[in-house]
């Protein structure tokens, strides 16, 4: 099992690298995407395909 925190911490920086990337594609932070208080990633339909496909 992995701990907690680590887990964490994954977590954290899988969100970072799909905001880079999504960014660099040309989709916007707060309209496309964003993360919620708990850290999850909410994505609209087409950032989903574009992370889906990346």
């Amino acid at each position: 099992m992995i701990p907690a925190d680590v887990m964490e911490e994954i977590r954290r920086i899988t969100a970072l690298v799909v905001c880079q990337r999504l960014m660099g594609k040309g989709f916007v932070l707060g309209k496309d995407f964003s993360i919620d208080a708990t850290g999850q990633l909410l994505l609209s339909e087409n950032a989903k395909t574009a992370v889906v496909v990346a």
